[in-house]
């Protein structure tokens, strides 16, 4: 069990870290809704998937969990191994909450680990043909909608905390 941190540290954690983390993962989805948007734009398209790619990764590991794939070559979820956990390191149990199941993903369970596991390869490694199991154009958006469905589950609703994200970004959530 790590450092529970004090009620200012979790403060802090949700008005900075966490409200730039989110934009990062959502900016990609509500952006993606206005059709204009990325015309012309491909350098910030390519900047906002890579970023959404990267949180979708540190999100699923902050909640406790890491993707696996089983010898069938389906993948799975299954708790991070708290032996790669450094002290620096902030998941769950920062924040005086249990560290998030596998089955809290329900029957979605197996697209998140695809998810988690593409990204991580696409994102952590310059790779060639090594996701042949991943399409983002088919699974990212799903795979993003149930974590965050999760993160709301476990971490924003037991601390009764609502999300925040940059003004910006908060403002087109506001109209939709």
């Amino acid at each position: 069990m790590s450092r529970r941190f004090s009620d200012s540290e979790i403060a802090e954690f949700f008005t900075a870290h966490f409200a730039h983390r989110l934009t990062a993962l959502l900016c990609i989805a509500k952006r993606s809704e206005q059709a204009d948007f990325w015309h012309g734009r491909g350098d910030v398209y390519c900047a906002s998937i890579e970023g959404s790619f990267i949180m979708f990764r540190m999100f699923v590991e902050f909640l406790g969990l890491e993707s696996y794939r089983q010898p069938s070559g389906e993948h799975d979820l299954r708790p991070r191994s708290l032996k790669k956990r450094r002290d620096t390191d902030v998941m769950l149990d920062n924040f005086g909450l249990p560290l998030a199941q596998s089955n809290d993903f329900g029957p979605h369970r197996a697209l998140v680990a695809r998810v988690h596991d593409g990204v991580s390869k696409a994102t952590a490694h310059l790779t060639y043909e090594a996701n042949d199991f991943f399409d983002s154009g088919r699974d990212y958006m799903p795979a993003l909608k149930e974590l965050v469905r999760v993160i709301h589950l476990r971490l924003y609703k037991p601390l009764g905390r609502d999300f925040e994200l940059h003004p910006d970004l908060q403002r087109l959530y506001e109209r939709a």
